[in-house]
Order: C-alpha cells, then sequence, then structure tokens
C-alpha cells in the first residue's frame, strides 16, 4: 500500500482512540461513512447513529494503547486496517475497512475480537515466532 495513504489511515484510525475526538459528534459522525457498521468485541451490531451517540457519551476510561497497525489496499479507494488494542489489560484485535469518498477517508466497518486468554500487545500466543504448538 501506498505508504502516505497508510500512514494517513493510522493517525485517523488513532484520532478515533482519543476520548476528546471521540466525544466530538460531528467529528466522528464526519469520519464515519453513512452505511458504517460496527460488529463489537460482544458480537453485537451498531449501525452509525448508535456508534456516534455512544461515543459521545462514554464515560472517561483506561488509555487505550494500540499497536501492529497493518494496512492493505482493497481497491484503488477502499483499505483495510488491522490493529491490536489494549485498554486496562484487555487486549482486542481490530479491523476497519476505510472508503475514499469525494477525497476523504471515511471509515465503513469496524470490528473488535477479544484476544485468545494471556495475549499481549507483543505476542499473541498462538501465533508468536517459535511458540506454535506450546500452550
Amino acid at each position: 500500500m501506498e505508504a502516505e495513504a497508510a500512514r494517513e489511515l493510522f493517525a485517523l484510525q488513532k484520532q478515533l482512540l482519543e476520548p476528546s475526538f471521540r466525544r466530538d459528534s460531528r467529528a466522528v459522525a464526519a469520519r464515519l461513512a453513512d452505511g458504517f457498521r460496527e460488529v463489537s468485541s460482544s458480537g453485537r451490531t451498531y449501525d452509525k447513529q448508535v456508534i456516534v451517540a455512544a461515543l459521545a457519551a462514554e464515560p472517561p476510561g483506561s488509555p487505550v494503547v494500540a499497536s501492529g497497525f497493518e494496512a492493505t489496499l482493497l481497491a484503488l479507494d477502499a483499505a483495510l486496517v488491522t490493529y491490536r488494542t489494549d485498554r486496562g489489560g484487555v487486549v482486542t484485535h481490530r479491523s476497519s475497512v476505510w472508503v475514499r469518498h469525494q477525497g476523504s477517508w471515511q471509515m465503513l466497518f469496524h470490528q473488535g475480537t477479544p484476544a485468545a486468554q494471556g495475549a499481549s500487545l507483543q505476542t499473541d500466543p498462538e501465533t508468536a515466532p517459535g511458540e506454535a504448538g506450546r500452550e
């Protein structure tokens, strides 16, 4: 993927993790595509309207640490961004599909999946190099 586009997507993704940005309903609404859907780590699905309202009302919590960002171009104006977050010891694998609309990137889809128990941001027991097959 073009390095400049990847850097831009990483910055946009990280911005969506910042509490001050999340509380700004207009900014979040502009960042999410009209057909946005999220599948949460609990398995529930949400649309744009629900997510914008939920983020605006989100109480303060543990800071979110994100790492392992990777971006893959799916089409000329579509990309998949994957990364991991750790919030208060809870590690989650995350995937977002971004589309470029009128020159600006918007998130179309997001999913969070809980990491295997004992996973950290640095290693995943099931996929760590040299650790295959160990429990």
